[in-house]
Formats: structure tokens, sequence, C-alpha cells
């Protein structure tokens, strides 16, 4: 669903052969899609699973890129977590929330906070997230395909 929002390539056997790592691929981008069996009521960016993208990205020179959703694979409930110097957010407003924390395993954020808190214009901006140092920006999939195509 993601890849065919973004116009991207699904990758054959989703990463699971050797030399073909992530989910889905641009010609920038290499990203890895999670989701739930269920309806949730969280968010979920695990470090382990950044980890794991980050590393493939790099190997092939692609700004790594993971997706989430809250269980419903529903384009309005997927978010997007990539570094800040990936994209230009000029557009964007930042939200530097002091109510969002992450610990070592990654970061819960509630969907409730996601859906009433956040509109199209605008990028939560974590600085501490586990085991990187650069910030990195968890933005709606809507806003981020806006970014790709230049519309916002």
């Amino acid at each position: 669903m993601i890849a065919e929002y973004l116009g991207w390539d699904v990758v054959p056997g989703s990463g699971a052969r050797d030399f073909h790592p992530g989910d889905i691929r641009s010609d920038c981008h290499l990203g890895e899609c999670k989701t739930h069996t269920k309806t949730v009521n969280d968010i979920k960016f695990y470090s382990r699973v950044w980890n794991k993208i980050q590393h493939e990205a790099e190997s092939e020179m692609r700004c790594p890129i993971l997706f989430a959703d809250n269980g419903t694979q529903k384009i309005e409930n997927t978010w997007c977590m990539l570094p800040k110097r990936c994209v230009n957010i000029l557009t964007l407003e930042c939200v530097h929330n002091p109510d969002i924390k992450c610990n070592k395993s990654g970061i819960v954020i509630k969907h409730k906070y996601m859906k009433d808190t956040l509109h199209y214009s605008y990028a939560i901006i974590v600085s501490d997230f586990p085991d990187v140092s650069y910030p990195v920006m968890i933005v709606s999939l809507p806003t981020f395909k806006g970014i790709l195509d230049g519309d916002l």
C-alpha cells in the first residue's frame, strides 16, 4: 500500500533475500514497513528496526525511512521516521514535544496524540532517539508524500 501510494518499488521477498534489504525503495530512499495484526492505540518506532534499516540504507547510499501505523493499514494512520537531514522541511512547523519520551527500545507515541495534535504541516523532531547521534523527524505519510512531490 505504501509503495503504491508513493510510487516506489516493493523489494522482492520484503528484504528476506541476501542483497535485497528493506521492504520498499525509491531512487533515494530505502524503507522498512511495520504494522500490527490488530488496531492499537500507539505508533511505535523501535530502535532495533531503525538501526537495521539505517545500516541497510547506508550500504546502498540511500536515506533510511521507517513506516509505522496503528494496525489499520490506512494511509492517514501511517507515520514515517527519517533523518531530519534527508528532507527540506523549511515549510513544516517543527514540534519538540517534551511529552514524547524515548527509552532504550525506541519511542512510543499515542496515536490519539498524533491525530489530535498534528496535521499535515507538522513534523515531530526527536533529538534523543536511542543509539542515534543525529535528529530524526516523524511526519505523517501524506506529509512525507507532499514533501517528495514538492507540494510542501
